[in-house]
């Protein structure tokens, strides 16, 4: 008899209910960052302005005044990161291996970025997650 296996969601589905989650909180205000382009109604376009960011987290937003950037990923991919977290910081991006490191390497980035200015940024999985990080 074979074993049951959880669907795994995708990090779009995670996505949506962390902001739906974090939109339901009292002095919370939160948004989807667009980060991979946009439709301009015949194909998908990459950003063509110099002010945009890559490594931006997925879900921006404030609570209770303070700035927070949410990098959703998959369990399997928040695993990864806290393996190779030091590595991935610490290596120059010429050094690492694939595409994958260096947008990791990107984002942490970014959220060190957000942290010397003040803010607070995360690596998420879950709505567990987002409310350890928040406090609640």
């Amino acid at each position: 008899m074979g074993t049951i296996r959880k669907p795994r969601l995708k990090e779009s589905e995670i996505e949506e209910t962390i902001l739906f989650y974090l939109n339901t909180l009292h002095d919370a205000f939160f948004w989807k960052n667009q980060a991979s382009g946009f439709y301009d109604g015949k194909s998908m376009r990459k950003h063509n302005s110099r002010f945009y960011l890559k490594g931006t987290s997925d879900i921006l937003g404030l609570y209770k005044g303070v700035f927070h950037a949410f990098e959703v990923k998959t369990p399997t991919s928040i695993r990864f990161y806290e393996i190779h977290k030091e590595r991935l910081s610490l290596t120059p991006a010429w050094g690492l291996k694939n595409k994958k490191e260096r947008h990791f390497r990107r984002q942490i980035e970014f959220q060190k970025r957000v942290k010397v200015m003040g803010g607070k940024a995360f690596f998420v999985s879950s709505i567990l997650e987002v409310k350890k990080a928040l406090h609640l």
